[in-house]
């Protein structure tokens, strides 16, 4: 529904891959009070994670319009190139004043694309201060950076940490910070019990999330004779018999190595007491969100990224990155003050995170960075 307002108009593009960071309902509820809204969505023609009717009740909105486009061509596929001049021509449907593009330059096909959008009026979202461990083809990647990035005016990121890295090479852009909203997956039916500690880690199971350190720790501290604890995988895996090899005590350990469906996920946090990421690195990170959306504390390496979001003792723990021991040090450290100190722990996260990440600040946030834009752009014009 849109109807015609004296409001500005803002388009906003999310493909599948960073929806999890840009679903966010209550946000858009209150940014629909400043601007129409023109939500493009991309989803992929299958295995989409997303469908239609999951924002229909949000389509229904004043002021909110919402266009599916669907991607069916690999990304080596030339064909891709009539799609981005699809996506061009819906973006361009109707004046706008503003557009956030949350879409990385991904394959040589996006180039042109990115080069032909309006600058002034572009917000470029960017996840990524460099590439790194999360990309498939660096060298590619670097090259389809170096592409598009010098030409870009505004950018959004997530993070301190990954706009210093994305701001020393690309030093004319101009950066704004707003950190991810939260994520929720709706109520959890599970509920935490007083008897056994889990650890949870969850999502795709690859090199740089490292869980096998969380293998080794977890079974060195069951030798050290700590008991009452479980850690449960949750994700999808290529090489699984490898993980599986190294545990040394399988009963401490609770795995479901397959993608995990959207709506399981509210279950697995609210019934778990900590989230475990031992990653070899990061930007950012979408699963830090969930838990920080059903107040599960995170033990996590102490990478910037994670530096950037966990305070320690308010909504979680860091550990040396790529060190078993200290990870070993912090599980011990929960385990024996988790009786005594673990509702503590959960009351100031909670407040932590409305001060932080609520849909109220963040609406703030984004009003504030459209608006610098806007004025900056209308300081340019002729007089």
């Amino acid at each position: 529904m849109n109807r015609e307002t004296n409001k500005r108009k803002l388009v906003w593009v999310t493909p599948d891959d960073f929806m999890d960071t840009d679903f966010n309902p209550a946000l858009f509820q209150l940014l629909l009070q400043t601007y129409n809204i023109k939500w493009i969505i991309i989803l992929p023609e299958s295995k989409s994670r997303y469908a239609e009717a999951d924002f229909a009740d949000l389509n229904k909105l004043e002021g909110m319009e919402i266009k599916f486009l669907y991607s069916s061509y690999r990304q080596r596929d030339p064909r891709r190139l009539v799609f981005y001049s699809i996506l061009y021509k819906e973006i361009n449907r109707g004046k706008y004043d503003l557009l956030y593009f949350s879409y990385g330059p991904s394959e040589p096909y996006a180039i042109p694309l990115f080069r032909i959008l309006n600058r002034n009026k572009t917000i470029f979202a960017v996840h990524e201060g460099n590439v790194n461990d999360n990309f498939r083809l660096p060298m590619m990647s670097n090259i389809i950076l170096n592409a598009t990035y010098p030409f870009v005016k505004y950018v959004h990121m997530f993070s301190p940490s990954s706009a210093a890295i994305f701001g020393r090479k690309y030093s004319k852009a101009k950066i704004f910070i707003i950190p991810f909203g939260l994520k929720s997956f709706g109520a959890g039916k599970i509920q935490k019990t007083n008897g056994e500690i889990v650890f949870l880690s969850f999502g795709i199971i690859n090199h740089a999330k490292n869980i096998d350190l969380l293998i080794d720790a977890a079974c060195n501290v069951y030798d050290k004779g700590f008991r009452g604890f479980k850690v449960s995988i949750n994700g999808s895996c290529g090489n699984w018999e490898f993980y599986k090899s190294k545990m040394r005590y399988p009963k401490i350990f609770s795995c479901d190595i397959r993608k995990i469906e959207n709506t399981e996920i509210a279950d697995l946090f609210s019934g778990s007491h900590y989230l475990v990421q031992p990653y070899r690195s990061t930007s950012q990170s979408g699963v830090l969100k969930i838990a920080l959306n059903y107040n599960v504390p995170i033990i996590a390496s102490d990478l910037p990224g994670f530096k950037d979001e966990i305070e320690e003792g308010v909504n979680g723990f860091l550990f040396a990155t790529g060190d078993v021991l200290d990870l070993e040090r912090v599980l011990i450290q929960v385990i024996q003050s988790h009786q005594e100190k673990y509702r503590s722990l959960v009351e100031k996260m909670k407040q932590h995170t409305a001060h932080r990440y609520s849909a109220g600040i963040l609406n703030a946030q984004y009003l504030d960075l459209f608006r610098k834009v806007e004025d900056m752009e209308k300081q340019k014009q002729p007089r």
